[in-house]
């Protein structure tokens, strides 16, 4: 894909709806430079060895704050959350603690 073609517009990202941008969305390397020399005009130091340890995290919430401005809190949220273990494994658990109380009831009638 040419370069020019990785950057989209907020109307072409609401055009998607937020099921397509949640699905198909990616941060580009592009858009990472453009923050990395963002960040170099602030004054704002680089390390390119911290950087690529952190890069897919960075991706993940350049996402899910693009999501926000578009789409609001709901938008955010299940994007920044989608990497959260302790967020994830706790999802699972209010599956099993409904199913702990059915049978609690059950025994108690």
């Amino acid at each position: 894909m040419p370069q020019s073609m990785q950057l989209v517009t907020e109307k072409a990202l609401t055009a998607m709806k937020y099921e397509g941008y949640y699905s198909r969305f990616e941060v580009s390397d592009l858009m990472l430079k453009k923050l990395v020399a963002q960040a170099d005009k602030a004054g704002i130091a680089h390390d390119d060895k911290v950087f690529h340890i952190v890069k897919d995290r960075i991706r993940l919430l350049l996402k899910a704050y693009i999501a926000r401005n578009i789409w609001a809190e709901q938008g955010f949220y299940p994007i920044h959350d989608q990497d959260d273990e302790e967020f994830q494994k706790s999802l699972q658990l209010f599956d099993e603690a409904e199913a702990l109380t059915k049978q609690s009831s059950m025994e108690e009638e």
